[in-house]
């Protein structure tokens, strides 16, 4: 149920979002875009992991405010990269929150 997702999102507030785009009821798509229209969740780091792998699909996916996109069948090495890429980002928003 995308409404009771989206006041999951809110009331935990998790420091990162995987999306499949093809999902039962809205797409992750679509569900993105509630997260990006949120102020409660639209920091939240959203990455779309997919059998949508055309180039469209992938524009799309950053359009609507994913902040990266990975075709299945993906490595774990390159999934492990972008985690840990992610979780720095997270720990530098953290200390400039902090700061101010």
């Amino acid at each position: 149920n995308p409404t009771q997702c989206i006041a999951k999102i809110r009331t935990f507030q998790p420091d990162l979002i995987i999306l499949d785009v093809m999902m039962p009821e809205i797409s992750g798509i679509q569900l993105c875009r509630m997260l990006r229209a949120d102020p409660k969740t639209r920091a939240i780091p959203v990455i779309f992991l997919t059998a949508k792998a055309e180039e469209a699909d992938r524009v799309l996916g950053l359009e609507v405010g994913g902040d990266d996109y990975v075709c299945k069948p993906f490595s774990t090495k390159e999934l492990n990269a972008l985690l840990a890429l992610a979780q720095k980002g997270i720990a530098q928003l953290g200390q400039l929150q902090s700061a101010q």
